[in-house]
């Protein structure tokens, strides 16, 4: 990780803790530069990244204030730092396949367009899929990518792994997400395809995932039955 990713990695951490405070002006350039021991540049550079990810924001003449992270709305909300693909995770336990339950291109509704930073006519991939390990259910993929980032998603890619795509074919980098990790009751979903009883608690993690650059280019939930579920892999692509 570069020096601007380290800054702007600790003032994230600040705001999740609530270290800074919503509204709350952060130190100005110069007592950060102090502070981290670096030139104002790699401040600047710091600061436009969580800008880009929604964490601060500037008001003309009066400083950069702290707002809340794309998906930080309560105390609950973590930064779980880099992300990695399902395939590369789990290559150790056996073979990870994919079902494919539904694929289509669409519109953003407004919560995706605050999640992803779009507008409503940058058009969406909506994707539905179900995770399979050594050929038994595992969990399922809710996931939003807007098309201008992640171009040309086809069947091919999503029965193999789409980060491994993101990194290897479209050349990108993959940064850090947010998350927040809930407990729920089964779904209609959850019933047919991750084979839930009535009342099998589900594991549920929401995240939106940013490329190095800052850029948010997933929004997903990923939902697990209580005994094949683990806050440290459910979310991975």
């Amino acid at each position: 990780m570069i020096q601007y990713e380290q800054i702007a990695e600790d003032i994230r951490r600040k705001i999740l803790t609530e270290n800074y405070k919503q509204d709350q002006k952060i130190p100005d350039q110069f007592h950060l530069s102090n502070e981290y021991q670096v030139s104002r540049m790699t401040i600047q550079k710091a600061i436009n990244l969580l800008k880009i990810e929604g964490f601060l924001y500037s008001k003309r003449g009066k400083g950069t204030f702290v707002s809340f992270p794309a998906l930080q709305q309560d105390k609950y909300g973590t930064d779980v730092g880099t992300i990695v693909g399902t395939s590369s995770y789990f290559s150790h336990q056996g073979k990870m396949s994919s079902y494919i339950i539904s694929f289509e291109v669409r519109f953003p509704v407004p919560e995706e367009m605050t999640k992803l930073k779009i507008r409503a006519d940058q058009a969406v991939y909506d994707i539905i899929r179900l995770r399979y390990l050594n050929d038994q259910p595992f969990h399922l993929e809710y996931s939003i990518y807007p098309i201008h980032i992640i171009k040309d998603l086809n069947q091919e890619v999503l029965d193999n792994s789409i980060y491994k795509y993101i990194i290897e074919d479209l050349g990108l980098e993959i940064g850090s997400g947010i998350r927040q990790i809930r407990a729920d009751k089964p779904d209609q979903y959850d019933h047919d395809y991750l084979d839930c009883k009535e009342n099998d608690p589900v594991l549920e993690i929401e995240q939106v995932v940013f490329l190095k650059d800052g850029r948010p280019f997933e929004y997903s939930q990923t939902r697990a039955r209580y005994d094949k579920a683990s806050v440290n892999y459910i979310d991975f692509r």
